[in-house]
């Protein structure tokens, strides 16, 4: 017993210096404690000490469902009422991951969530972007981001938003992304949001599969993502499950935040080696860092724990997920380089 606990605790400290690829990550659910006291302090805002602070960002045990996921998300929410906050975000996150060593991320964001504050888009989008290269100097890993529209609000004004980040797109933006409440606000609500997308030549990423609909992800792809967020649902459907393997659709797996927002009801359920087996296209990355209290390495180990996959199987899917970037290729070059240790 004692061996296997030493060979796990050699596997995970593997795991920790491996470089990794995150590309799902949330900037706002993966907030760390202290940039999001700076980002108070900006606002004049008083937050609980961080015992409860802590408690009020993570999601519990006893999780039912992805809207009740989603409440964890009010108070890095109220956050962001000033552009400058995005940019001690950008920069946070990036200070965090190099902890694990993550070689690349590609953080995720919504200027739309400044909405009800009145807040320019333009405003934000050029502080996330100063943060996000200030942290890749301090840092040294290498990100992008990308931009969400929001599900609940009309399309018109995620246009607007999807519009002025398309100025931005090589020079920091990579792509784009609709986030939200999958079940209340179905995909093809935002079609619009996605023609326009294609017209700009902007890339797209849609959340889809997360609350048990496997329309839900055959819907993203007859509009035309490039990947999948989460993807998980397919497996209900054998014909959905085939089309996102006829056109190696990346899908971005998200473990302990499927398990916690009961995407499905239990690690058995877990579609991971299914699809590996039916040769579609998976990879792994954290969703909500803070609020899932997670990291890669925490996502390799709970995949390890369950299926007996090997470092070198971790190696493998970090390679496809840099394959499935939204990074043009310098990053890419640089970000190969550390995975091959060269």
């Amino acid at each position: 017993m004692q061996k296997d606990s030493f060979q796990e605790k050699q596997f995970e400290d593997e795991l920790k210096t491996m470089p990794k690829v995150d590309l799902h990550c949330h900037m706002d659910g993966s907030i760390p404690i202290g940039t999001m006291r700076k980002m108070a302090d900006h606002i004049g805002m008083e937050l609980p000490e961080d015992e409860e602070l802590i408690k009020r960002l993570q999601v519990s045990h006893d999780c039912r469902d992805l809207n009740e996921y989603l409440s964890c998300f009010d108070i890095p929410l109220s956050l962001l009422q000033a552009s400058v906050n995005y940019r001690e975000m950008a920069a946070g996150v990036l200070e965090e991951v190099k902890k694990e060593n993550t070689a690349y991320i590609e953080q995720r964001f919504s200027p739309l969530s400044s909405f009800p504050y009145g807040l320019n888009y333009r405003d934000i989008i050029e502080d996330a972007l100063e943060g996000m290269k200030e942290g890749i100097r301090k840092s040294g890993v290498q990100s992008t981001l990308i931009v969400c529209g929001m599900r609940h609000l009309p399309p018109e004004e995620n246009i607007k938003m999807l519009r002025i980040a398309r100025e931005y797109l090589g020079e920091g933006v990579a792509a784009c992304d609709m986030a939200g409440s999958e079940a209340d606000f179905p995909i093809m609500t935002q079609a619009a949001f996605f023609e326009e997308a294609r017209k700009l030549d902007f890339p797209f990423t849609i959340h889809a599969g997360e609350c048990g609909s496997p329309k839900s992800v055959a819907d993203a792809i007859a509009l035309g993502a490039s990947r999948i967020g989460h993807g998980i649902a397919a497996y209900k459907d054998r014909d959905v499950m085939d089309l996102c393997r006829r056109k190696q659709i990346p899908l971005e797996f998200c473990p302990v935040s499927n398990l916690q927002s009961r995407a499905v009801p239990d690690i058995s359920q877990y579609p991971f080696e299914l699809f590996r087996r039916e040769g579609l296209f998976v990879t792994v990355n954290t969703d909500n860092r803070t609020v899932s209290s997670t990291s890669l390495t925490d996502e390799f180990m709970l995949l390890h724990e369950t299926y007996g996959i090997s470092i070198g199987d971790c190696r493998e899917l970090t390679e496809k997920a840099l394959q499935a970037a939204f990074a043009d290729d310098a990053i890419k070059h640089i970000v190969w380089k550390k995975i091959k240790g060269v």
